[in-house]
């Protein structure tokens, strides 16, 4: 990754809802943390561009104080004059390489690395563990996104694909490299998808629905994650190894947060018992069969990782936002009670414990709004299996179906709501 790339062709400007601190203490709340109250908190961003993850953020919590750090002049001079058209005076961005940054002081609550770990060298990467170990509060979470194993093997087939093809078709004498280059890498690929049969070929099948996956992504997207000198995924085993040289633990998945035995089916949960040492050894079997391909891992400190079990009396702290809609389900007997959500993604889930359903519908209906618990149990509580509990035993219930529909990406829980 150089510099110049992103001054050339910088990444719009975006904010990524998984790493704002809302969500981060959210999870860390879940699993047994007391993280630092948000609206009070320091926050560093490790190749934050040109802010636009961190802007927001400043401008909703005007208490908290936000740092930003990239190598590109451009991006930071772009951001720097949002900063000061907006007048924040609580967020600061600066244009410094991480592999030698020493303008830090201070400790912060939450340190965000998205979208830079898997693009620097080994070098930088154990530069960006030792500054997480050096510079993060001791209740503090930070977390670094990657691209991981065995799923990103598909698109480094395709990324040396585009690199071939560029590297002959552009050359040298090119000219502006980011803007052809892109034109060239979309190009053999959609060729590639054409020609290549798909019938009873699983390399067609790969190509076709590569070229369909890239095919409404941005170009500095495609420039910066197949065309880049730097782009080393590593598998799950390889990054907590990395984290626990450095003194660090790895907490959870901020998407997933804790995926345990229980989330199997009993025969599968058996067997990869039988694989496992522990749950963090599941992390990565269960890499292997989602294929995984990019994942939002959160680290602390060494030893405050401690039993890796949602809390589930904290889930009756946050507030919930639905983060999918409802979808038709087939004319069946068995889906009448039942609920289909769809995301964003495409990700389906079907729902069918009572209480779960109308705290989904409810939530589904007030979207964006951020529903606390207590309301979402009012909506539900009429049920007739919810008579069938004790409040608390209904609470929980209804609290552990939210956790499975925040883990599938139908829900995102925060500790404030948002406005």
């Amino acid at each position: 990754m150089t510099a110049s790339s992103y001054d050339r062709a910088p990444y719009s400007l975006r904010a990524h809802r998984v790493t704002h601190p809302r969500n981060l203490a959210a999870a860390a709340r879940l699993l047994g943390f007391a993280p630092q109250d948000i609206r009070q908190c320091r926050v560093l961003d490790l190749g934050c561009a040109q802010g636009g993850n961190l802007i927001p953020m400043a401008e909703a919590l005007p208490g908290s104080e936000f740092v930003g750090i990239d190598y590109s002049p451009r991006q930071i001079e772009e951001g720097q004059a949002i900063v000061s058209d907006l007048d924040l005076q609580n967020v600061t961005l600066y244009c410094e390489d991480i592999a030698a940054l020493e303008r830090l002081t201070g400790r912060f609550h939450y340190i965000i690395v998205h979208g830079v770990y898997s693009w620097v060298p080994q070098g930088v990467r154990e530069r960006i563990m030792a500054l997480c170990k050096a510079h993060l509060e001791e209740n503090g979470v930070a977390y670094i996104s990657f691209n991981t194993y065995p799923g990103w093997y598909q698109r480094r087939m395709v990324r040396e694909i585009m690199q071939f093809h560029v590297g002959n078709a552009v050359g040298d004498e090119a000219g502006d490299w980011a803007a052809r280059g892109v034109g060239e890498a979309r190009e053999i690929l959609a060729f590639l998808a054409q020609a290549v049969p798909t019938a009873h070929n699983p390399y067609g099948m790969v190509l076709r629905q590569m070229a369909a996956d890239l095919g409404g992504l941005e170009d500095a997207y495609i420039l910066h994650e197949y065309l880049e000198d730097h782009n080393e995924p590593l598998y799950f085993n390889e990054f907590l190894a990395q984290a626990r040289r450095h003194g660090l633990d790895y907490l959870a998945d901020a998407q997933y947060l804790i995926r345990d035995f229980s989330m199997l089916p009993e025969a599968v949960a058996q067997r990869m018992k039988r694989y496992c040492r522990d749950e963090l050894c599941l992390e990565q079997y269960l890499d292997f069969i989602r294929n995984e391909s990019f994942r939002h891992g959160l680290l602390c400190h060494e030893g405050r990782a401690h039993a890796r079990r949602v809390e589930f009396p904290a889930m009756e702290t946050l507030f919930f936002s639905a983060l999918s809609q409802p979808m038709a389900l087939p004319d069946e007997p068995r889906y009448r009670a039942a609920l289909g959500l769809k995301n964003a993604h495409g990700t389906v889930i079907v729902e069918s414990n009572p209480l779960a359903v109308k705290a989904l519908q409810h939530l589904c209906r007030h979207a964006p709004r951020y529903v606390g618990f207590d309301e979402l149990w009012a909506a539900c509580r009429d049920e007739p299996a919810a008579h069938e509990l004790s409040e608390s035993d209904g609470r929980r219930s209804l609290a552990s179906r939210l956790v499975q529909a925040q883990m599938a990406g139908m829900v995102e829980g925060a500790v404030l709501p948002v406005p």
